[in-house]
């Protein structure tokens, strides 16, 4: 299989319903990082992830892969943060190295 193939078929091989995860995860590990809570409203009103159907939907297979939690927010009791777990931190780290190769091939 050639490098450009490989590429096609990393991202191909996702089922709609785990599409667009990634980036939302990430998104939640850069707020983290930067002491900003991430609510799940955050991520409807940005649009980029999709409507409130679509990023509820991912939110709830990401809470069931382990890849991130929800906890009760300090301030508000009603509004529930997303926290990314231990691991989902690993699962980040796993995608990085695999696009570091990709785009290592590609070079």
């Amino acid at each position: 299989m050639n490098k450009y193939t490989a590429i096609v078929s990393f991202f191909s091989h996702m089922s709609e319903q785990v599409r667009g995860c990634d980036e939302i995860l990430s998104h939640i590990y850069n707020n983290t990082r930067q002491g900003v809570a991430t609510k799940i409203s955050d991520l409807v009103y940005q649009r980029s992830f999709g409507t409130g159907p679509t990023v509820h939907n991912k939110i709830q297979y990401l809470a069931r892969q382990e890849l991130i939690e929800l906890k009760k927010s300090k301030e508000d009791a009603r509004v529930k943060e997303i926290i990314v777990t231990s691991k989902g931190l690993t699962y980040l780290r796993g995608q990085d190295t695999q696009i570091a190769e990709m785009l290592e091939a590609l070079a």
